[in-house]
């Protein structure tokens, strides 16, 4: 079901955020499920702001 890539993404996103609750204690926002959240919107921004830099482009023309 989970290729071998999955599988190395997400113990690097378990490491990940081990060593920044370790690095950075007693803050917040470093759990595994966030982390995950904050890849998501990544991934859904750079899509987006590519269809609007295609969009500028595309209206730029005379």
């Amino acid at each position: 079901m989970f290729s071998n890539k999955n599988k190395k993404g997400e113990a690097f996103l378990k490491s990940l955020s081990n060593d920044l609750q370790k690095e950075f204690i007693g803050m917040k926002g470093f759990s595994l499920t966030n982390l995950k959240y904050i890849r998501k919107f990544y991934l859904f921004y750079k899509k987006s702001q590519q269809a609007v830099d295609q969009s500028d482009y595309i209206f730029s023309i005379p």
